[in-house]
């Protein structure tokens, strides 16, 4: 699997929980079901389907093999990669700025794409791409 980028900001467990949530229901499994298909606990898979703690990496490999193909494991713990951009963004001081201007994070995107960042920007690249967009539209972040 691809390592994740090295990331400052630490996931969601509500979102992460959602996802897991969204996982389980279009899979049909029972959370019972679920949890002998992972060999974990059934209490232990509703907590992190409740949001009280995030599954750790090894749980998350093994739950986007068994339900996806090639290497999900940042879309488990992030969503996509604008979702991520987005909250990075608003975790950075900037959700004002978002709201008036909320095409921002696909924007960083392209540019970070066009910067030639690859599908995984760093939150450096991000960070870049953000000031750089900013400059360009002559954009004030508050």
């Amino acid at each position: 699997m691809n390592p994740i980028p090295n990331r400052s900001m630490k996931p969601n467990n509500i979102k992460v929980a959602a996802r897991l949530k969204a996982i389980q229901e279009a899979s049909g499994l029972s959370l019972s079901d679920m949890a002998k298909l992972l060999e974990i606990p059934k209490g232990t898979l509703s907590s992190y389907i409740r949001g009280l703690t995030l599954p750790p990496r090894p749980l998350a490999e093994k739950i986007i093999s068994y339900f996806f193909k090639g290497d999900k494991v940042e879309w488990f713990y992030y969503g996509d990669i604008v979702d991520y951009i987005r909250d990075y963004l608003s975790y950075k001081g900037h959700q004002k700025f978002l709201d008036s201007y909320p095409y921002v994070p696909d924007h960083v995107y392209l540019m970070c794409d066009v910067d030639n960042c690859g599908p995984n920007p760093t939150d450096e690249d991000i960070d870049v791409s953000f000031g750089k967009l900013c400059r360009k539209n002559k954009l004030v972040s508050t």
